[in-house]
């Protein structure tokens, strides 16, 4: 419809009509999209790009019911609401809504790693095998697991903040010095043996 008010019939009049209600109609659709289908992850950043699109489509609806009334257009600079009010939608209606956009974006981002976070405790905690996780460069303990716990006695309390060398869990310290040689080289260690002290009764 545009081309043929632009090369059929040359009326500038019908073009920016016809384009102002495109707008207005794409962006109901949006926000209607917007507010329907978000998740709970991006509820908030979503509803407030559905606010946005809501006014950048009232700004539009309102220009298109102007040239259905007659408003000309070809005197785009005199200072009127009607001429003035497109500037505005696009310096700040779009800032707006860039800005909400990308917090979405982050809001999703930080939404997945959040629940790939929850799911890795999970499994690291569930897990019957015994597990600790130590900071590598001096063995200070950050986490254990329910099955450390229940198969050396010791308690998240006992061990919390001191280090694998003070706690003395290693029968061999050189075992550990080897671990951490292999880790800074490959990235990882696995299928290594060595000899781990309890120094209490499992319960």
């Amino acid at each position: 419809m545009t081309l043929y008010f632009l090369f059929a019939v040359n009326n500038i009049q019908c073009r920016s009509g016809f384009t102002s209600a495109t707008l207005a109609i794409i962006s109901f659709l949006t926000a209607y999209c917007l507010h329907n289908n978000k998740t709970r992850s991006i509820k908030a950043s979503a509803n407030f790009n559905a606010v946005i699109f809501l006014l950048h489509g009232e700004i539009f609806t309102y220009r298109t019911f102007m040239f259905i009334a007659g408003t000309r257009v070809e005197n785009i600079f005199s200072p009127t609401l009607f001429n003035i009010i497109p500037y505005f939608d696009a310096l700040i209606v779009s800032l707006l809504w860039t800005f909400g956009l990308i917090m979405m974006i982050n809001q999703r981002l930080n939404w997945e790693v959040s629940e790939v976070r929850e799911d890795l405790q999970t499994i690291f905690n569930t897990s019957p095998g015994a597990a600790v996780i130590t900071r590598l460069e001096d063995g200070v303990i950050l986490d254990i697991n329910e099955g450390y716990t229940d198969i050396t006695g010791y308690t998240r309390e006992d061990m919390s903040g001191k280090s694998t060398v003070e706690i003395n869990i290693w029968k061999n310290i050189s075992d550990r010095e080897r671990v951490v040689e292999i880790l800074r080289e490959q990235g990882f260690c696995e299928s290594y043996e060595a000899i781990m002290v309890w120094k209490r009764i499992p319960r």
